[in-house]
Parts: C-alpha cells; structure tokens; sequence
C-alpha cells in the first residue's frame, strides 16, 4: 500500500506549512465568525424547540417550512473538532 492510513492523534501540521497556517486561521477567526453567525440567525438556540415565526407562515401549506438548523450546528460542531 503506497499510502498507509494514520490514526489521526499521529498526525502533524509542520509549523510555517500551507495547512498549518490555514488550520490556525480557521482557529482563530473562522470558527468564531461562524458561530457569530449561528448566534445571530438563532440557528444556535435551535435546541430550546421553540416556537419560531416561520411555523405561522401557510404559504407552503399543507407542507409546512422545516427547519433543519440543527444540522447547522452539526456541520459547526464537526468543523470544530477537526
């Protein structure tokens, strides 16, 4: 096998390389911008299952809108670990 897989507790970023610098970035502003983000469109409290205004609009109606912000804060979640 030409390249074995690594456990990922193995892997390493050389300080200076391309992903080093890219994964410090996504450290220090873009997870924090996104759960800005997250924070302001209410997508973060979607948890408390609430009532929210969207669920009073018939438009769509018999089938109403869904909210699947939950998955947003998944993906965030998923993102942060790495």
């Amino acid at each position: 096998m030409s390249h074995p897989q690594s456990f990922f507790h193995h892997t390493t970023l050389t300080p200076g390389s391309l992903l080093h610098r890219r994964r410090a970035t996504v450290s220090k502003t873009t997870l924090h911008t996104q759960l800005k983000r997250l924070r302001e469109t209410g997508r973060y409290d979607c948890f408390k299952l609430q009532w929210h205004e969207i669920y009073a609009d018939k438009s769509m109606w018999p089938v109403p809108f869904h909210l699947f912000w939950d998955s947003d804060i998944a993906k965030w979640i998923e993102g942060a670990c790495y």
